[in-house]
């Protein structure tokens, strides 16, 4: 479905050009999670939304999640 090549820039960190704070949390579209939270490991990502959603997954184990709230 998704290339290699794809999750490996995910992964990689990005500059933020155009947006305030710190650009070292961020993947190409997807928040590092192992940055933001320490203990994760290095090949999981995903991002948290408004509301209290949230995406993330895990290339080491091979596992994603999902969780989106209804109000």
């Amino acid at each position: 479905m998704i290339q290699d090549t794809t999750i490996a820039a995910a992964l990689e960190e990005q500059d933020l050009l155009c947006a305030p704070g710190t650009a070292d949390e961020y993947g190409l579209g997807y928040q590092l999670f192992w940055k933001l939270f320490p203990g994760m490991n290095p090949k999981t990502f995903g991002h948290i939304g408004m509301g209290g959603s949230v995406g993330i997954a895990d290339r080491k184990w091979g596992l994603s999640f999902g969780f989106v709230m209804n109000r």
